[in-house]
């Protein structure tokens, strides 16, 4: 059986604890997971290039979920938040993807989710108490349904 793991969400979804374990090494897991894709150029890294009258771009990642295997984080769930800053607003641009954990010194998987897998991860997040439930939903294959005898 798989050990649960409850999450602690922010206002917006994103994880920022988890409960019943060391959180802090399963979300350097999860960190590394995405380091890791950076190192091998499959992602930009994160960057913040704004002047004094908040102009210019920023680039972070938020992790929203992890698929925790033997003590591991195999699959995170991050979303990916470039916002430009202009004399008139902000104009955040919101991307989610997920990350499987390379074996050795392979480099992460690297899956973007579309639209329609975006807004079920926001309406997700909002509900989602243990670690996996998005990610479970995002990865399952449809069932196939029985045939009704007549």
């Amino acid at each position: 059986m798989k050990k649960q793991y409850e999450i602690q969400r922010g206002n917006f979804g994103e994880i920022v604890g988890i409960e019943g374990c060391l959180d802090y090494e399963l979300l350097a897991q999860a960190h590394r997971i995405l380091d890791a894709s950076v190192i091998a150029e499959d992602l930009p890294a994160a960057y913040v290039d704004v002047d004094k009258k908040h102009r210019g771009s920023a680039l972070n990642y938020d992790l929203y979920d992890i698929d925790v295997s033997r003590g591991k984080v195999r699959v995170a769930l991050y979303q990916q938040r470039e916002t430009t800053c202009t004399k008139w607003g902000n104009s955040p641009t919101k991307n989610y993807f997920l990350l499987t954990a390379g074996r050795g010194k392979t480099p992460p998987t690297l899956d973007w989710l579309d639209d329609a897998r975006k807004r079920r991860v926001v309406r997700l997040a909002r509900h989602s108490v243990q670690a996996g439930e998005i990610i479970e939903v995002l990865t399952r294959r449809d069932q196939p349904t029985a045939a009704v005898a007549a």
